[in-house]
């Protein structure tokens, strides 16, 4: 199940990314190293661009698209980020939804819409919010700051340590709530063992936990 969430993530990050609309675009191009920066004093609209060594410092006043090695995105995004790469770190707020795959994908700033993501490790830190839902697939999966929707992740091993308006769904080879976790909305997972849930920890409704076994062949 999660080798499907990754794959399809990253496919709809190379859709959309393609697919969106160039009208009002800037291109920017990697300088002979491969590497990029978008300094902060730079205006730009639709940003396309890719490279080695990505850095976006610039506000984007409509959406951003990107690929790369190493992507850090400082500036804030007016609508939507579409990204792909080896490391990407979103530090800025977005003003739309967040499509992001990656071997490491951290995401740091405010997300007005949903944030769908897939990848190796993946973290949404305790200075993260998420206006509405959080899609999410990875290997290792911490989600540490809030959410007003709901979140459905399949994960090898999932960390919940923040606050969720909605209803958190999950299949998982494990599950821990940490003691700052409050699940508004329930809890309905399935794992190969019950989660870790410690003391501090909050579920507001129902938890459904079903018990899966492991395929044969699997350590």
């Amino acid at each position: 199940m999660i080798k499907k969430i990754v794959g399809g993530l990253l496919a709809v990050v190379m859709i959309l990314g393609v697919s969106g609309s160039v009208w009002a675009a800037d291109f920017f191009m990697a300088d002979d190293s491969g590497n990029l920066t978008v300094s902060a004093d730079e205006k730009v609209k639709n940003l396309y661009t890719g490279g080695n060594i990505v850095s976006i410092k610039a506000d984007v006043e409509k959406s951003l698209y990107l690929g790369g090695n190493s992507i850090v995105v400082d500036g804030d995004v007016e609508n939507d980020i579409f990204v792909g790469g080896g490391n990407v770190t979103i530090r800025g707020d977005v003003g739309g939804s967040i499509h992001a795959g990656g071997g490491t994908v951290i995401i740091e700033g405010r997300v007005a819409d949903d944030v769908f993501v897939g990848g190796g490790n993946i973290m949404i830190s305790e200075t993260a919010s998420i206006g509405e839902d959080l899609l999410i697939g990875g290997g290792v999966v911490s989600v540490l700051g809030s959410g007003k929707g709901n979140v459905m992740l399949g994960a090898g091993e999932a960390t919940l340590n923040g606050e969720v308006g909605g209803k958190v769904t999950a299949e998982t080879d494990s599950l821990s709530l940490g003691e700052k976790a409050k699940l508004d909305g329930g809890l309905t997972y399935k794992s190969y063992q019950e989660a870790k849930i410690n003391e501090g920890a909050v579920v507001v409704g129902e938890v459904e936990y079903k018990k899966i076994g492991r395929k044969q062949g699997n350590m």
